[in-house]
């Protein structure tokens, strides 16, 4: 005969155990949440609450968040870029964007606008859209300044280019020479330069 088993303990099951996973951020994610916002424990003791100041300020009373002992108002930093500038101007460098939205004419004037022998239409945007890639953006300076082609807000990294042309330097010593005569060379030069020279050839970019 076969003896009878011992008896053993029954132990019951181990309760699941949830380990804490610490929150990876991808690139999407990253872009549609750039301030971290849905990697924090949103829980009964704490509660973040996202405000957008732009509809704030245009008067939406629903951002109009009353503010409670032991609240933490935390306003994110901005994006601070740099943009560069060169050729005809009168200031060429590395401008900083410093948090705002900087557009072509405003970063034209901060490099003194215009240099002597500057042609306005053979000027060029030249922008990053990869780690090996660039992108070269026409542009025409005067027409922007006019109001007849839309300004174009800045990017960090992007650089400026305004070109010059074969008949920059005849314009200049013309220009020169109604300063000294009638002092209006400067506003002769910019309003009449095309019609006594015509428009850039297919060179275009080609002179910086």
């Amino acid at each position: 005969a076969v003896p009878p088993a011992a008896p053993r303990e029954i132990v019951p099951p181990a309760a699941p155990q949830q380990v804490a996973r610490k929150p990876v951020m991808d690139t999407d994610t990253a872009q549609q949440d750039p301030f971290g916002w849905k990697k924090a424990l949103q829980t009964d003791a704490a509660r973040i609450i996202a405000i957008n100041l732009r509809a704030l300020q245009n008067g939406d009373s629903r951002m109009n968040i009353v503010i409670r002992d032991n609240d933490v108002v935390w306003v994110p930093t901005l994006e601070v870029g740099e943009f560069y500038v060169n050729g005809e101007v009168n200031r060429p460098g590395v401008y900083s964007l410093t948090g705002r939205k900087i557009t072509v004419k405003q970063a034209m004037t901060a490099a003194g606008n215009l240099g002597q022998l500057a042609w306005p239409e053979n000027s060029a945007l030249v922008r990053r859209i990869g780690d090996n890639q660039e992108q070269v953006i026409p542009i025409n300076v005067e027409a922007i300044f006019q109001g007849r082609d839309p300004d174009i807000y800045l990017k960090p990294n992007d650089v400026i280019l305004v070109g010059t042309s074969a008949g920059a330097p005849f314009l200049a010593v013309v220009r020169n020479a109604f300063r000294m005569t009638y002092g209006f060379g400067f506003i002769y030069d910019r309003n009449f330069s095309d019609p006594l020279i015509g428009t850039p050839d297919s060179r275009r970019f080609t002179m910086w």
